[in-house]
């Protein structure tokens, strides 16, 4: 199927939720906060939306701003983005023409990524045509494509010998969004030095105007490390045994492993991509589901089994169960997603996990010699 089609139809599915505000989210009322201070030459990390410094510069949005006695946990590169949007004129209407731009360009690069690793770009249908991607951008407008457009293009350089330029984009990504900044070494195995330090280079460009106007451009992400917790899988049975802080660490731990392994396997720099951010999902204490579009966006391009492919599909089709956590917050006070809407999500995703194990073991041992002792 030809580029222009994927990205005409993609139009068409995301055109009747375009006009509506969002629903099941209230993030973008932040980003357009956040915007609107950078227009009035404040730092988004100097105060939080309900400091009195702020008044001079509220805009109608501020209500509705959630946790407004903290101050902005977004990184640099997306603060840019909402700085943007101001510029444009400041509404949640400016900030979605912005990411069907960036989703316009995450479609292109999976197709052209596809294309030159000898597959089908009509693969890229995957993430345009995506349900759960369609609501959480044009429906709720979540800022994930801002930073996984940079992220498909380093991947795009990258495979053109260019690991400068891929290191500067993977440097935006992570300003945009920190999630990638594990995946430095794998952009270009043999000039890893070079993509580490134009990385490093384009993650200070973007914050140290941050940091020169006396601000901390991590604003209140620390705190959310810390003590945040919500939709949480794996990582809620880790907290059961070790505590909420022990649970970060052995998380922390296995993913540190795994990024080890797939180093020492070879893997390439999406199928790496693919599985760190599927392992940091299922080990991570919040899972919004808008974290999933990560996911959806590297499945077209990673090489994986259809076991595994499948988990990932199942997963981002029963994330958004946790939805159900709005109704319990409206009666209750307490954001709590229930038992049920978990397990929805989570038993069929890890009972493919295990079959995907169990796959592979046995075809581990059918590749054996005959006689050969196992281990």
């Amino acid at each position: 199927m030809r580029l222009r089609n994927i990205l005409f139809v993609s139009l068409l599915l995301r055109a009747p939720l375009l006009p509506v505000e969002p629903s099941l989210s209230d993030d973008v009322w932040r980003y357009l906060h956040d915007g609107r201070t950078q227009l009035s030459g404040v730092s988004p990390y100097a105060f939080a939306p309900a400091d009195p410094a702020t008044a001079a510069f509220r805009g109608p949005e501020h209500s509705r701003i959630n946790h407004p006695e903290l101050v902005t946990i977004y990184p640099p590169f997306a603060q840019l983005a909402f700085l943007l949007t101001a510029a444009l004129g400041g509404t949640f209407g400016v900030w979605k023409a912005l990411l069907l731009v960036a989703e316009a360009s995450i479609i292109a690069l999976l197709a052209a990524l596809l294309q030159r690793t000898g597959r089908d770009p009509g693969g890229a249908i995957l993430y345009a045509w995506h349900p759960l991607v369609i609501l959480e951008v044009a429906g709720s407008a979540h800022l994930e494509p801002i930073a996984i457009a940079p992220l498909l293009a380093a991947f795009l350089f990258a495979l053109s010998r260019r690991p400068s330029a891929a290191g500067v984009l993977l440097g935006l990504s992570v300003a945009a969004k920190y999630f990638a900044l594990p995946l430095a070494p794998f952009l270009d195995r043999a000039r890893v030095p070079r993509v580490l330090l134009a990385t490093t280079a384009a993650v200070l460009v973007v914050s140290l105007p941050y940091v020169f106007a006396g601000s901390n451009p991590l604003g209140s992400l620390p705190l959310f490390g810390r003590s945040w917790a919500s939709n949480a899988g794996p990582f809620a049975l880790l907290e059961n045994v070790f505590g909420a802080y022990g649970a970060r660490a052995v998380a922390a731990t296995l993913l540190l492993a795994l990024l080890v392994r797939l180093w020492q396997r070879g893997a390439a720099r999406e199928d790496a991509a693919f599985a760190f951010v599927f392992a940091t999902l299922l080990l991570s204490p919040v899972v919004h589901p808008w974290y999933l579009i990560w996911l959806v966006a590297l499945l077209p391009v990673a090489r994986v089994t259809p076991v595994l492919a499948a988990a990932g599909i199942a997963w981002s089709l029963t994330v958004p169960s946790a939805y159900l956590a709005i109704p319990v917050f409206r009666i209750s006070g307490e954001w709590s997603v229930p038992l049920p809407a978990r397990l929805v999500q989570y038993v069929p995703v890890i009972g493919l996990l295990c079959a995907a194990i169990i796959q592979r073991t046995a075809g581990r041992r059918s590749a054996m010699p005959a006689g050969a002792p196992s281990r």
